[in-house]
């Protein structure tokens, strides 16, 4: 109860594990709803939202409400039926994605949301603060300028690191030395593609560079098996947070069809943004907002300043019996992942 007051007060409240916040989202979206405005809970991913919902719609039905269930791969007529419900769960960038798509339908009686007044946010701290600034894109093709990509990548191959080019591994960027910019201008010449070396810098000629730079940060900064992978004939990004593959994105401005050529797989379409958003731009929109985490005390300056939300620890039902021991600091991943390791056999051995 002091859990669900403080969402429908609108802040950020941290709960530990195993003391429901399940029923805590669900008791204050249930008083939200009753306002018929439309409670939109955001979770991590699709098998929570089903999960979640089903699990409370008794709930929600002893007081009169409807719920629906908002996940990838849904027809717009789904999608605009769960967005009708009192309460809809439905994964945090699926929030997001209807949002971009309702503005990009032709006849407003296309649009799937209904509004923007209520939103309660699971894992708040990892949505609203981790990933925050991450955009989410809807594209749509570009004409095709595959052979443009081939000729960057051609044109690169001779380049020195630290002599025609430099690297900027934090910014995950490649520049052109003055060095270089000289013997990319004169092979442009050499192809017939440019008539002078003056001319690339010319305005007419300036969209050459968009594929030079692709093709530099594919050869000198991003590595296979570490920014993506190749499978079934495909570049798959990996994302650096978590380590899994990301599917279905493809890098901007170029880049992956630049990755593509260096893997010597088939090139797909470049594709060009329609509509973007953050998660932050996203989340304000809403009326009120509430979040809920198990770890949101480490990040209250964050809440605080971004978003204007205070943070609230919900006491526990009984007194936490569980150690937390200090954090544990290594100089690199394979010392953590060692020490991962003997930790697990060391449990094991212990029964």
């Amino acid at each position: 109860l002091m859990g669900a007051a403080a969402l429908f007060d609108g802040v950020i409240a941290e709960m530990k594990t195993g003391e429901g916040k399940t029923l805590v989202i669900a008791l204050a979206a249930a008083m939200a709803a009753l306002s018929g405005k439309g409670v939109h809970v955001a979770v991590p991913n699709p098998y929570l939202a089903t999960r979640d919902a089903e699990a409370m719609r008794p709930l929600y039905e002893f007081f009169g409400l409807t719920v629906g269930v908002s996940v990838p791969g849904m027809t717009r007529e789904e999608k605009q039926a769960a967005y009708a419900a009192d309460v809809t769960y439905a994964v945090h960038s699926e929030l997001g994605f209807d949002y971009l798509r309702d503005h990009l339908v032709a006849h407003a009686s296309e649009r799937v949301q209904r509004g923007h007044h209520f939103a309660i946010v699971d894992e708040a701290d990892s949505i609203l603060i981790d990933e925050a600034r991450t955009p989410l894109i809807i594209s749509q093709p570009a004409a095709d300028d595959s052979h443009l990509a081939r000729l960057a990548a051609y044109m690169v191959r001779p380049l020195q690191l630290n002599v025609d080019v430099t690297v900027d591994e934090t910014q995950k960027n490649a520049m052109l030395t003055e060095q270089g910019m000289d013997r990319i201008a004169n092979l442009f010449v050499a192809h017939r593609i440019i008539p002078s070396a003056r001319a690339l810098y010319e305005p007419a000629h300036l969209y050459l560079m968009r594929y030079i730079t692709a093709a530099l940060r594919a050869r000198f900064v991003f590595r296979r098996d570490q920014d993506y992978l190749v499978r079934d004939g495909q570049v798959h990004i990996i994302d650096p947070a978590t380590g899994r593959i990301l599917a279905g994105r493809r890098w901007q401005n170029g880049l992956h069809q630049a990755i593509e050529v260096k893997e010597g797989v088939p090139l797909q379409p470049e594709t060009e943004t329609a509509a973007e958003i953050s998660y932050q731009h996203y989340f304000r929109l809403y009326a009120q907002l509430a979040g809920l985490t198990g770890t949101a005390m480490s990040a209250a300056e964050e809440f605080e300043t971004i978003y204007e939300k205070p943070v609230i620890a919900i006491p526990t039902h009984r007194p936490v019996i569980r150690k937390d021991l200090p954090d544990l600091l290594f100089a690199d991943r394979a010392s953590k992942f060692l020490a991962i390791v003997d930790d697990v056999v060391e449990q094991r051995e212990a029964g």
